[in-house]
């Protein structure tokens, strides 16, 4: 789907889920400013039946940043 988090508690709910392991993210920690995570939203979503486990991983807050178009003519 296009909204991740909702398309992820969907598929969950509909398999009668209990639980959903995420890893966490690699977004920087400026980039949350944009809005909440994947994880963040699906576990503040996901209800009282439903366990979200968020686990690290050595690349977490190590993302490259957002992306940049072709073309972009930056700093001009």
């Amino acid at each position: 789907g296009d909204d991740v988090p909702a398309a992820l508690l969907d598929f969950a709910r509909g398999a009668n889920a209990t639980q959903i392991v995420l890893g966490s993210s690699r977004r920087k920690a400026w980039q949350y400013v944009f809005g909440p995570g994947v994880g963040a939203t699906v576990a503040r979503d996901s209800g009282p039946d439903l366990d979200v486990h968020i686990v690290t991983h050595e690349e977490a807050a190590k993302g490259r940043g957002l992306p940049v178009a072709r073309g972009a003519l930056l700093g001009r």
